[in-house]
């Protein structure tokens, strides 16, 4: 196998990858969608900072990766919230 095939092989590799993670994105935000629909009808706030932070927490074990796991989800936090 040629670089090039290897490095063609490795791309098709990461779109399989990007693909996986746009649908769990899209489930995750859907699922967050529906609680603070549900928080919203209980007349609840729906900002939960506390359940924030302990996502991040249990989110970021890994050291290597933490601070991008934490942006991701800080941006997904953000995101949803302002839908």
């Amino acid at each position: 196998m040629t670089d090039g095939e290897r490095i063609t092989r490795y791309r098709k590799d990461l779109d399989k990858i990007d693909d996986k993670l746009i649908k769990l994105i899209k489930e995750r935000v859907v699922a967050a969608q529906r609680v603070i629909l549900e928080k919203k009808s209980m007349g609840l706030s729906v900002e939960d900072v506390a359940r924030e932070d302990e996502i991040i927490k249990r989110l970021t074990t890994d050291e290597e990766i933490a601070p991008l796991v934490e942006d991701i989800f800080r941006r997904i936090f953000t995101w949803v919230k302002s839908r």
